[in-house]
């Protein structure tokens, strides 16, 4: 994405922090694909005005949240990946996921895009098992 704005229409934004992180945030992307929910990827570069990319983590994720039309957003970086939705009161995220760094990140990072979309699609979430 190339604007400073949001694109139009649904989709859940997906915001990579971390460039090292690309394959676990392609991940998450797949799990959100399964769903069958739209997504956007960004990196720090596409934040509008209203973003910045030296605050909080936390911060970034829940201004996307809530400048998403469906409320929810992922941040994938060297914290691991959390969702956050708009309905959250506080800044905290719905869902953190911590990365080993170990190979094993792709299917948690898959079932936290899965659980991503489905609070868009108001199921239940998957556990992590």
């Amino acid at each position: 994405m190339k604007s400073t704005e949001m694109p139009n229409g649904p989709f859940i934004p997906i915001l990579l922090l971390d460039e090292g992180e690309m394959d676990v945030a392609r991940w998450v992307e797949f799990g959100i694909e399964e769903e069958g929910i739209p997504f956007q990827m960004m990196t720090e570069s596409c934040l509008t005005a209203n973003l910045i990319a030296d605050v909080e983590q936390e911060t970034n994720g829940v201004m996307l949240a809530h400048q998403s039309s469906l409320g929810v957003a992922v941040v994938v970086g060297s914290r691991g990946i959390q969702i956050f939705s708009r309905l959250r009161k506080d800044k905290a995220p719905l869902l953190v996921f911590q990365l080993a760094n170990d190979g094993s990140d792709c299917p948690k990072a898959k079932l936290a895009g899965k659980n991503a979309a489905r609070i868009v699609k108001g199921k239940p979430m998957l556990d992590i098992g």
